[in-house]
């Protein structure tokens, strides 16, 4: 019992220590530079990895939206495809009922290949938005007529 009590006193005077002498910047600046340490070189190194760190997790970040905005195309691309080969397809229905947030004149002037590319940017947004994309794994009646 007396060497935990030891141990004890030893813990609560170390930390007692370490609190007076980091009790303010001073204090603080002085003891690092009695140990031969630069406080100023200390803070901007912890600054500098700080921000090195902060970059790497929001290219993590970043690098996993672009993923998912990625698996969200493709979803769009097979789905719009699948879409443009049913029988009743007709373009009218399809912006009538999802009504794409879009703006451009000569409407009526779109070749086939730009309605899809409408299509899929319009579903590649649904996708990634929301839940919808569970919804739409196949086309419906809905989006054809």
């Amino acid at each position: 019992m007396n060497a935990r009590q030891d141990r004890s006193e030893f813990i609560n005077l170390i930390v007692a220590q370490i609190e007076h002498v980091t009790s303010d910047k001073a204090h603080a600046d002085e003891y690092l530079r009695e140990a031969g340490l630069d406080p100023d070189a200390m803070a901007a190194e912890g600054i500098k990895q700080i921000r090195k760190r902060m970059l790497l997790a929001s290219k993590a970040r970043t690098l996993g939206a672009m993923d998912a905005v990625e698996h969200a195309k493709q979803r769009a691309i097979e789905y719009v495809d699948r879409l443009l080969q049913t029988v009743d397809f007709s373009f009218d229905t399809f912006l009538q009922n999802e009504r794409p947030r879009m703006s451009f004149r000569g409407i009526e002037s779109l070749d086939p290949s730009q309605m899809r590319d409408i299509m899929i940017q319009h579903f590649t947004l649904k996708f990634s938005d929301s839940s919808d994309a569970d919804d739409l794994s196949s086309p419906s009646q809905s989006n054809t007529r």
